[in-house]
């Protein structure tokens, strides 16, 4: 679902991490194209991800989502760590691989 919907809308993925409770999604939109596009985006893979779990378990998505623009240089390198890292501070892995 994630992949096609990348490709539908012409966003890179730079980096992900889904854990029990968040999904941590960082992309980044072609800055030429609508600037609603993250928006549509988020609202088609929720919209996915909610009919394909719902139909299996409950409900997935608990809050809407929470969108933070990223700068590039350090603060891009930032998130990337973080995201990154996610696992490790949930003490779901004892290290990164």
């Amino acid at each position: 679902m994630l992949r096609e919907r990348l490709k539908q809308y012409d966003i890179s993925l730079l980096s992900f991490c889904i854990t029990s409770n968040h999904t941590y999604l960082l992309v980044r939109p072609d800055p030429s194209r609508s600037k609603y596009l993250l928006s549509r985006f988020m609202q088609s893979l929720e919209g996915d991800f909610a009919q394909h779990y719902n139909l299996r378990k409950n409900s997935f998505w608990g809050d809407r989502d929470h969108s933070t623009m990223v700068d590039t240089g350090e603060h891009l390198w930032n998130c990337l760590k973080y995201i990154d890292s996610n696992m490790v501070r949930a003490s779901a892995v004892d290290r990164l691989r």
